[in-house]
């Protein structure tokens, strides 16, 4: 389809303001500004966020050199945060490695990045961010409704003493979330904490043994998958082990692929209650199959060749990458994982893992806004007007 340019910048417009009007789009790294658009662009992460309004967005642009660009600041008002995505087919780049093609994304890389959540960046989202660490400033409010979704490694370091409500954590590749009970003045709690439709959980709670001051740590973990699995040129998504330390949590629809639900990776889980998860461990005396409420859960699960997922352990043939890593986690047409879950609250079946449920992982972490992955002009300077060019969009949903 041929256009414009003047339709071609139109689109642009229309796709940006995809969050509620008057909110302002303040931009990072631009990698189009010539000079900077003031008010719109910004020299750093920290700039955009002391001249912003409670919900505007920020967006971080990549770096085209090494591996890419990060950026660090400390959230005071309550933002959405958008990076480009990973794993991704840029548009002027070939289809090669651990990619998923015809998905758009700008040239380079965002990586390597630092957030603080101060006081008043409660209701704040991410989205589209590599390699993040996420930390809570040193105050006793509490910072609720924090969301983080279509995010690839991304670490939450918990500190200082509260209670935070209604954290989601969804759609993400790799998830650790370490509480650290040395650097407590007294305790902080999460009421509510949910991760979603991930893949690689990592969850390390080191207070509230017993129920304190702060109340004790609950909420769901749905639709995930725990799986170890070195070499092949996969990234391996595990990253840790699993502390609940007699917080109130259920889990529900996941995948364990490692024998991850032994009480050698588990601890302190009296009160989790597992629902339709499978694990390739035996019944015997496992937690998941005693503690009370428990039900429906596959022990012993064979996951050889490709008999569970789609692309594991045959994801590689020679030097060639046949699936990203992300796309690998799928489920194959006749795993028995299809429809072995059950919807929260519905009764409805769902698949198991991170691609089932009702919201599935999206490949890439590309922020669910139109965006364009194809652009081409017949040459780079104007021979004619109207100049025609050609373009792609699709709307990351």
């Amino acid at each position: 389809m041929k256009r414009t340019p003047y339709y071609f910048m139109l689109l642009l417009l229309l796709a940006l303001q995809w969050q509620q009007a008057g909110a302002t789009i303040r931009r990072v790294g631009f990698l189009g500004s010539i000079t900077l658009v003031a008010g719109i662009d910004y020299p750093n992460f920290q700039a955009a966020n002391d001249a912003s309004a409670p919900g505007d967005t920020i967006q971080i642009y990549p770096g085209t050199s090494g591996a890419g660009i990060g950026y660090s600041g400390t959230l005071t008002k309550r933002l959405v945060v958008m990076g480009p995505g990973y794993w991704y087919n840029s548009y002027n780049l070939p289809a090669s490695g651990i990619i998923n093609a015809n998905l758009q994304a700008l040239p380079g890389n965002n990586y390597n990045n630092s957030f603080t959540l101060g006081a008043g960046s409660s209701g704040s989202a991410f989205m589209g961010l590599y390699y993040t660490n996420f930390y809570v400033s040193n105050t006793t409010d509490s910072i609720n409704d924090i969301l983080v979704t279509r995010c690839r490694e991304v670490a939450f370091s918990i500190n200082n003493y509260g209670v935070c409500n209604n954290w989601k954590i969804t759609k993400s590749f790799r998830v650790s979330f370490s509480q650290n009970p040395g650097a407590l003045s007294s305790n902080r709690s999460f009421s509510d904490l949910r991760v979603e439709n991930c893949i690689g959980v990592s969850l390390g709670f080191g207070v509230n043994s017993t129920a304190g001051t702060q109340g004790r740590n609950s909420g769901m973990i749905l639709n995930c998958v725990f799986h170890s699995l070195g070499g092949g040129g996969l990234e391996n998504p595990y990253v840790g082990a699993l502390g609940f330390n007699n917080g109130y949590f259920i889990v529900q629809n996941c995948i364990d692929a490692m024998s991850f639900f032994t009480t050698n990776y588990m601890y302190a889980t009296s009160n989790v209650i597992f629902i339709n998860n499978m694990t390739s461990t035996a019944i015997g005396n496992s937690f998941v199959f005693t503690n009370p409420g428990s039900t429906g859960n596959i022990f012993s699960a064979n996951f050889a060749g490709n008999s569970i997922f789609e692309s594991i352990p045959n994801n590689v043939s020679g030097s060639t990458i046949l699936n990203s890593p992300d796309a690998a986690w799928r489920l194959s047409a006749s795993s028995p994982a299809k429809n072995a879950g059950v919807i929260p609250g519905s009764g409805l079946p769902t698949d198991l893992g991170a691609f089932g449920g009702t919201d599935p992982y999206q490949l890439s972490g590309i922020p669910p806004i139109p965006s364009f992955f194809r652009f081409n002009a017949a040459s780079p300077t104007a021979a004619s007007s109207p100049y025609p060019i050609t373009y792609s969009v699709r709307g990351n949903n």
